[in-house]
């Protein structure tokens, strides 16, 4: 494996694109030829990614093991609940830290911070991040090296 030291011999041949791992080209291909193997088992539903795949299933789910402690209303995420919290406060105060936000975008994006969730990924790559800018930085990352 060549991850560490910048080097990428496993080559895309239909854009150049360098890999440092076969297994990330191979992902990455899929993206040239549209093949999607993994499907749904529920909803038929196909993808490129077998993370991605299984992130799917979980729609088909009944279990909502994260409850308001306000309202009692359940949740599927924590990272939902954390932001259907903020309904009962009415302002942009974390609730689990006090932090005071300026708006209640910043709020959601802090409120990630304390579940450690990264729900925005990568289609080529399946990295994974906790903010969408960061997701668009780095897929320009993946633009440039073409």
């Amino acid at each position: 494996m060549h991850s560490h030291n910048g080097v990428k011999p496993y080559k895309c041949q239909h854009c150049k694109k360098g890999f440092s791992a076969k297994s990330v080209l191979i992902c990455h291909l899929r993206c040239h030829t549209g093949e999607r193997p993994y499907r749904c088992q529920v909803c038929e539903k196909s993808f490129a990614q077998k993370a991605a795949m299984l992130e799917h299933m979980s729609v088909h789910g009944s279990s909502r093991p994260h409850v308001c402690n306000v309202c009692d209303k359940p949740f599927k995420r924590k990272s939902d609940l954390c932001i259907h919290k903020v309904t009962h406060t009415g302002g942009t105060r974390c609730e689990v830290c006090c932090r005071s936000l300026s708006t209640f975008h910043s709020l959601v994006q802090h409120m990630m911070r304390h579940t450690e969730e990264l729900p925005y990924k990568c289609h080529l790559c399946s990295k994974l991040f906790r903010l969408k800018k960061s997701l668009k930085q780095h897929l320009h990352h993946h633009m440039n090296n073409v």
